[in-house]
């Protein structure tokens, strides 16, 4: 009991460093290409790349047809072939077609987006299944080691060895591991169900996984690249310059549309045909929409800001916590690797040095520790998740 104790320590303190049946990275791959919302959101960014494209051409051309008979026989027919067409100034087509590249940026920036965020919840929902599921292997160390304390003292109760209550506190004990073995269980099943709906519904093989590398970079490496590369920031930055554009086309609208038409007239008396041309002078149509596109795009200015300060100092605070918590976790190891009270407190147990009362109080603080090694690594390995999202 004691060797297989320490043997199941040294596994699940070093786990990380072992070789693992499926990779993190692995099972992302897996979501990202099974799952619904970010099949969809590729649908939708797909759809909205090809919407940015349309209505940059100039419109339809008309053409209209006269057939006037005269009032009198001597006048006859006058026939009338009209072709219209309007343009827009040259240079707002320049700019259209620039704010439509803009926009179709736009779309696949904000599919990775979605992207991210729905392999961060998957990636945070792993991290916790691999905290379930090493719990689950130390309670059922602690409900067999209780198993087999409860059928020794079982058989001691009936030789008058021990107390009823001694015999009590390990029933006590073994049920409420029993307990605990079986909530736990259940919170890993809820926790492979819903990885597996966010699969598409397809089942994934968690057996042997393990968290990522918990190296963390310079907070200067990564507040760089979040300005850079975070999709939020990046999105944000392509609306503004969007805004920009659509400022430029609304000032362009100021400008004349030219109306150019070619028309063929036939009379008995004889033909006529020509070209005809003209201009619309914008008066009132573009009343207030120039100062409109200003202010979108101040705002959009300013929401920039406002997010790319408020990102840096949710990284500033993430990592400060990274660091202590990462720091906590190296003292926990540390210690729960150098010593084994279990050992100790088997023997003291064994010798009668200690009531069975003693060793389940001491035997609980040695739990605690491990519990607190355990809870303090998913705490830290999901702050990793979140802090290096934008790598996902």
């Amino acid at each position: 009991m004691n060797y297989r104790y320490i043997i199941l320590m040294l596994l699940f303190l070093f786990a990380q460093k072992l070789a693992a049946q499926n990779s993190m990275a692995d099972i992302l791959k897996h979501i990202e290409t099974n799952n619904l919302s970010i099949q969809s959101a590729k649908l939708q960014s797909e759809a909205n790349s090809i919407q940015a494209k349309t209505g940059l051409l100039p419109e339809n051309p008309t053409i209209t047809y006269g057939y006037f008979p005269g009032n009198s026989p001597i006048m006859g027919v006058k026939e009338l072939y009209t072709i219209n067409q309007s343009l827009e100034f040259p240079t707002k087509y320049f700019s259209k077609f620039k704010l439509a590249g803009t926009n179709q940026e736009q779309s696949k920036t904000s599919f990775l987006l979605d992207r991210m965020n729905v392999l961060l919840h998957a990636k945070k929902l792993l991290c916790d299944y691999i905290y379930v599921s090493q719990s689950l292997l130390m309670i059922s160390d602690r409900k067999e080691n209780a198993e087999t304390l409860l059928t020794l003292y079982e058989k001691q109760l009936q030789a008058g060895q021990v107390s009823i209550i001694a015999f009590n506190k390990i029933q006590s004990l073994y049920l409420l591991l029993y307990a605990k073995y079986e909530k736990t269980k259940q919170l890993q099943n809820d926790l492979q169900s819903e990885l597996n709906s966010i699969n598409g519904g397809k089942e994934l093989d968690l057996d042997g996984l393990k968290y990522n590398s918990g190296e963390i970079s310079s907070l200067d490496d990564l507040k760089k690249q979040y300005q850079s590369k975070h999709p939020e920031l990046m999105l944000i930055s392509l609306k503004l310059k969007s805004a920009a554009y659509d400022e430029s086309i609304q000032k362009q609208e100021w400008l004349p549309d030219i109306l150019l038409s070619y028309q063929s007239e036939f009379e008995p008396s004889g033909n006529y045909q020509g070209l005809q041309a003209g201009i619309s002078i914008p008066l009132w149509h573009q009343s207030k929409k120039v100062q409109a596109a200003k202010a979108n795009k101040l705002y959009i200015g300013s929401h920039l800001k406002e997010n790319e300060t408020r990102l840096i100092d949710e990284l500033d605070r993430k990592y400060t916590k990274a660091e202590s918590l990462k720091e906590l976790i190296d003292t926990l190891e540390k210690s729960l690797s150098t010593t084994s009270n279990r050992m100790y407190l088997d023997k003291a147990l064994e010798s009668g040095e200690f009531s069975i009362i003693d060793y389940i109080n001491e035997l609980s603080f040695n739990y605690e520790l491990i519990d607190l090694y355990l809870e303090t690594q998913r705490i830290y390995y999901k702050l990793l998740a979140e802090i290096y999202s934008i790598n996902l």
